[in-house]
């Protein structure tokens, strides 16, 4: 009875094994003659959607598009680029060794560059680690003109307080010379 019982078990599995094994590559045979047919009939719509003669007016929708797509990127392009067109004049402000260029625009709001410059050279002090220093030089012996990262917004700070009083005076200035 057990040695019956082990053969049909055998069995049993042995034709479930190949019940699965079948089952698996009938599908993935149906499975990719379906994809098979699938992707035929849309190249063959595709062909003949790509074959039809194209409405003028569609064409030109297309170009005048295109254009207009060309023309805003061109827009937005030149707009990174420039300068901004409400700049009016720019300034420098003087804090000890160092001078600062203030950006005035149009409706007499101010910037201040970040990078001042050193007065005895009048360049752009380089930025280091440890703060900003000068690229000229005396007579082989380097520039005086060091700032370190702990002074910088203080002097910032002041550059930004001295370029408000500058452009304060200059607009009473202005404003009593016209009435």
């Amino acid at each position: 009875m057990q040695k019956l019982l082990i053969n049909w078990l055998k069995k049993v599995f042995s034709d479930s094994h190949s019940a699965i094994i079948g089952i698996a590559l009938g599908s993935l045979f149906a499975g990719g003659t379906g994809i098979y047919f699938f992707a035929k009939n849309l190249w063959n719509v595709l062909t003949y959607i790509m074959q039809k003669p194209t409405p003028l007016w569609a064409t030109i929708a297309l170009v005048f598009l295109l254009g207009v797509y060309i023309y805003l990127k061109n827009l937005l392009l030149i707009q990174t680029f420039n300068t901004p067109q409400d700049v009016k004049n720019f300034i420098f402000t003087q804090t000890g060794i160092y001078k600062w260029k203030v950006i005035i625009s149009k409706d007499i709001s101010f910037k201040i560059d970040p990078t001042p410059f050193c007065v005895e050279h009048d360049m752009y002090l380089m930025k280091f680690d440890q703060g900003y220093r000068c690229g000229g030089s005396n007579s082989g012996k380097g520039c005086k003109a060091k700032l370190a990262n702990n002074e910088y917004s203080m002097l910032y700070d002041l550059a930004n307080g001295q370029a408000e009083k500058e452009i304060r005076n200059k607009l009473s200035k202005s404003h009593t010379t016209r009435c």
